[in-house]
């Protein structure tokens, strides 16, 4: 399993003046930062097999931060429903509503941050190497840091969520 730490500082102060500043919101010290970076990396005519090593590295510890994510959220949310009924749950605006994220991810702030920083990506790759790299095995599929991230982040909800009737709708 990868291992992900905040970015160095000067990671993060570039993510903040750049394209990808939008992570400020949620995290730009994790996400934001390796966005910025491989946006770098594959904008650059100079883009190699050191700077694709690079970007599939940085593409694992994503996938890593979206897995940690959805464990994470499926641990708030399990904590804040526990004890209660499901009607107690559907007349919480807030914990319904945040149920609702967790089962639909792709209507979430974060998921629409990734979506908008991997479009900002693969307007940006300067070489087809990086286009390919992007799009991963599937050279004909769009969204595949969006889609390797939201498996990600369901296989992390699922490993963290009991069967719970109350979570699980």
């Amino acid at each position: 399993m990868t291992e992900v730490f905040d970015a160095p500082p000067e990671m993060i102060d570039a993510a903040l003046r750049g394209p990808h500043a939008g992570w400020n919101s949620i995290s730009i010290e994790l996400e934001g930062a390796r966005f910025h970076e491989i946006h770098s990396l594959v904008s650059s005519v100079a883009f190699d097999a050191t700077a694709e090593t690079r970007c599939l590295h940085l593409l694992d510890e994503l996938e890593a931060l979206a897995r940690s994510a959805g464990h994470a959220d499926a641990d708030r949310i399990s904590a804040l429903a526990a004890d209660r009924s499901e009607d107690e749950i559907e007349m919480d605006p807030e914990l319904s509503g945040l149920r609702h994220l967790l089962m639909n991810p792709e209507q979430s702030d974060y998921f629409a941050l990734v979506a908008g920083s991997e479009a900002l990506i693969s307007g940006s790759a300067a070489t087809p190497d990086a286009g390919n790299m992007l799009r991963g095995d599937d050279s004909t599929l769009n969204g595949a840091i969006y889609s390797r991230m939201l498996a990600a982040y369901e296989d992390g909800r699922r490993a963290a969520m009991p069967e719970q009737p109350s979570l699980s709708r």
